[in-house]
This record gives structure tokens, C-alpha cells and sequence, in this order.
């Protein structure tokens, strides 16, 4: 029995059977949302933005030349109102 959520094989041009191509090309305005959020946002949240995997997510941005790692904010720079230290109120 085959699976219900397996993709249907295609007849190409010369009628030869085939399977469709799993892979979902990179929008304009995905990729304008990528470099944005990147370095700026976890790589997970950036995913689930976009509705794709951090696997698709990382190799793109990977492709763009894009960094994904985070700055992580010390907590003696911060004070207790959440306010780094040294910013002007």
C-alpha cells in the first residue's frame, strides 16, 4: 500500500516516469527576509518565519555568504530594567 503523503510520480516529455522535484526555490522576497533576520534572530526562528527547515535556511544563507551565529549579550552589560549599560535612556 503506498503512503498517502508520498508524491505522485510525473510523466516527463518523453513519457518516462518520474518523481517531482522535493525541493522549493528561494523566493526574492525569502531571500530579502533571510538577510535581514540573519545575525540577528536564531536560526530557528528564522525557519519558522520563512516556513522552511534550518537545514534549507543554513544552506542558503550559506550560499549568500550569510552568517547566522548570534551575538550573545553579557548580563553585566545589561541592567535590571533590561536596558544595556551605557545607553543613553
Amino acid at each position: 500500500m503506498p503512503r498517502r503523503d508520498a508524491p505522485e510520480p510525473l510523466l516527463n516529455s518523453r513519457r518516462v516516469l518520474r518523481m517531482p522535484d522535493p525541493r522549493r526555490v528561494w523566493k526574492a522576497d525569502e531571500i530579502v527576509k533571510l538577510k535581514a533576520m540573519a545575525g540577528k534572530e536564531p536560526g530557528e526562528r528564522i525557519a519558522a518565519e520563512l516556513g522552511r527547515t534550518l537545514a534549507a535556511v543554513q544552506t542558503e544563507a550559506s550560499k549568500l555568504g550569510l552568517s547566522l551565529r548570534t551575538k550573545r549579550r553579557s548580563r553585566s552589560t545589561q541592567t535590571a530594567d533590561g536596558a544595556s549599560a551605557g545607553s543613553v535612556p
